[in-house]
């Protein structure tokens, strides 16, 4: 399993070298594909995994995000490793980091990204719009753990860390090495101080300390540092599907000072914790374990196959029920089908905008609440307040007239917020003035929320389309929401504020007027199936070893579709099944899936028109165009799915064809 480290400078790259003993010799070298960057390879035992690491260290020799994404994507193709560290030097905000401190990456912020908007009066604006890209759950999960550790005051790893810093010839400097008035004592670190940031990256030297202080008060609360390769860098790992992590020293606080004088401190320190971290703190799965070779510190370990199931100690299965918990490790990322981005990442970057709105279209058990879960714990982080309505735990007679619903939202929306619930005393008070129930509604969240609560404001609209229980209340609410959409785009600071995320299933929006309604604005994201390569990232999360066959046998029967994949899965490694032994079952009665699917039979067949119209659907050989609101109730109960980009539908998977058929449709 291999770990690429990338440098930038050749301080970086002597103190990395340093900490993980690895020989600069020729046998030790070899080159990417086009002999762009030379790499030097070494080896690392794990004290917490006890397992081997290979090391492959390269130096990209010039500053830049072009040049760390060229270096990244080279990397990634010569050496497919399992994980990518970008370790070296970034100046930090004064008062808020002291030189020499390190820090790991929560998230890259791209400061420079941004976009002409059109102003009330006429003229353009440029308006900031940073890209984000947060590490990999997993490497955050570590990193959290590494650090708690490092807090402990009962645990040495303080203590080893410095010990380890100073045998290799580190050094606390005093403020007078400087030479400079602008520094104080306090402003450099004594012993080693790590902390967990965002990471601001950009083309620019920073030479003015204003810069970073103005990326973290309108871009990201949680910037510390800055530097000039980390986007470059967070791009090409995303694109290609790599786990990555930043890790920086301070070396600067970004001013017209900007000298060399602290750079040995902040690469030294920066590779000390690189190296204490690799040894005590990540965990990349598991592999058999093993032990060291005498006076070797990494060793490669294959993966052999000795059954669909690995051998070895087992992760803790997670039973595939309801939304994916933020913390799990079975929470499987995809790629927009549009921008080939993550859509996580997609998603987070959207609601960056003032006053965004994000549309998120998938079938029944798709994932859209597990990704609103994601979305709204991004901007938690961020210093956003976050509000979850769901509208499927709203009581039918909520949705008997417009007042009555819009009563309901503000007062589920103040709930939320943990403030006093005077909804009813205001509706009453305004419906005096012959104002409209949306007019109210407006009014209530504009003068008693966005008005007093200054930070974002994030609304997750989830199972949006119960609204149309009542047709009139779903066009004024959607209507409502498209005003407040327009009132942010034409500069209203307060609307600006408010960024809401829709999760629904199918556009029932055809019934309504198309100027009037939210869904032909904002940005619309829709949720993909997994592909194959998903499939295979959490099959061997399941410790499952397949390869390219088991993949294809399995997507045959059921596709890609998220909960059935998971389902599949869980069933197989619980119980130790042979794929195949699956597989020959999965379309019957006795099946995984059976109870689920005699369920849908019950509920379609109390309505004739809704049953024939899926009939058509299974006993087709083509795709089929159905009556609107059929189609709706067919994908709301996730038997059904839209071919290509086209409004016709097919079964979900080949194995609903096939049960159907079996036992339903057969002697049609």
């Amino acid at each position: 399993m291999t770990i690429v480290i990338l440098t930038v400078i050749p301080e970086e790259l002597a103190a990395v070298k340093a900490a993980l003993g690895i020989k600069d010799i020729r046998d030790n070298r070899s080159r990417t594909q086009d002999s762009r960057t030379v790499y030097l390879h070494g080896k690392l035992f794990s004290e917490l995994t006890q397992r081997s690491y290979d090391l492959a260290l390269g130096c990209i020799g010039s500053a830049g995000n072009y040049d760390s994404s060229q270096a990244t994507t080279e990397a990634i193709q010569t050496y497919a490793p399992k994980l990518l560290l970008l370790v070296g030097i970034a100046a930090g905000i004064q008062g808020k980091a002291k030189l020499g401190e390190v820090v790991f990456s929560e998230r890259v912020v791209g400061y420079e990204s941004a976009a002409l908007r059109q102003l009330p009066d006429g003229t353009q604006a440029v308006q900031p719009r940073p890209d984000m890209f947060s590490v990999p759950n997993g490497i955050q999960q570590d990193v959290t753990f590494y650090l708690a550790a490092h807090k402990d005051p009962h645990d040495n790893s303080q203590q080893r860390l410095k010990s380890s810093f100073l045998d290799r010839g580190g050094e606390f400097p005093t403020v007078s090495a400087a030479e400079s008035s602008s520094l104080q004592q306090q402003d450099i670190i004594s012993s080693i101080e790590i902390d967990v940031c965002a990471i601001a990256s950009g083309e620019k030297l920073l030479k003015d300390p204003s810069k970073l202080e103005d990326i973290k008060d309108k871009q990201h609360g949680r910037v510390k540092v800055g530097e000039m390769e980390a986007v470059g860098f967070a791009t090409a790992c995303q694109k290609m599907r790599r786990d990555w992590l930043v890790i920086r020293g301070v070396s600067d606080f970004g001013d017209s000072y900007k000298s060399d004088v602290f750079h040995p401190l902040a690469s030294q320190t920066a590779a000390t914790v690189l190296a204490d971290f690799l040894q005590y703190g990540l965990d990349l799965g598991d592999l058999p374990r093993e032990e060291p070779a005498v006076g070797e510190r990494l060793t490669s370990i294959p993966a052999t196959q000795q059954s669909s199931v690995t051998s070895g100690k087992r992760r803790q299965l997670e039973r595939p029920e309801g939304p994916v918990p933020l913390d799990s490790e079975f929470y499987q990322q995809r790629l927009d089908a549009e921008t080939k981005n993550l859509v996580e990442q997609e998603s987070f970057n959207e609601i960056q905008k003032p006053g965004a709105l994000l549309l998120v279209k998938a079938a029944k058990e798709m994932g859209k609440t597990s990704l609103l879960t994601r979305i709204q714990d991004d901007a938690k982080q961020q210093g956003y307040r976050s509000i979850d309505i769901d509208f499927s735990l709203a009581d039918d007679d909520t949705f008997n007239n417009i007042s009555q619903f819009l009563r309901w939202f503000c007062s589920t929306i103040t709930s939320e917020l943990g403030l006093s619930d005077n909804v009813k005393d205001f509706w009453r008070a305004s419906s005096k003035s012959q104002f409209s129930d949306k007019q109210i509604c407006t009014k209530y969240l504009k003068i008693h929320l966005l008005q007093h609560i200054k930070s974002p404001i994030l609304l997750g609209l989830d199972e949006a389309d119960i609204a149309f229980r009542n047709f009139n209340v779903a066009r004024e609410f959607f209507s409502l929401l498209k005003a407040w959409y327009e009132q942010a785009r034409k500069g209203d600071e307060c609307w600006k504020r408010l960024r809401l995320v829709i999760n629904y299933i199918s556009e029932q929006h055809y019934k309504l007027d198309f100027h009037q309604h939210t869904f032909n604005v904002g940005r619309t994201i829709v949720l993909p199936e997994f592909t194959q390569e998903e499939i295979q990232q959490l099959a061997q999360r399941h410790d499952l070893l397949w390869g390219v066959g088991e993949i294809n046998q399995l997507t045959a029967m059921i596709g890609g579709h998220p909960h059935l994949v998971r389902r599949a899965l869980y069933r197989i490694a619980d119980q130790k099944l042979n794929l195949s032994d699956f597989l020959k079952t999965v379309a019957t009665q006795q099946g995984l899936y059976s109870a689920n699917l005699s369920r849908k039979i019950k509920i379609l067949s109390e309505s004739e028109s809704l049953f024939s119209s899926f009939k058509q659907v299974i006993i087709s050989n083509n795709p089929v165009d159905v009556d609107p609101g059929h189609e709706f109730m067919l994908l709301k109960m996730g038997l059904v799915k839209f071919h290509g980009n086209t409004r016709s539908i097919v079964p979900l998977c080949n194995l609903y064809r096939i049960y159907f058929l079996s036992y339903h449709f057969g002697n049609s």
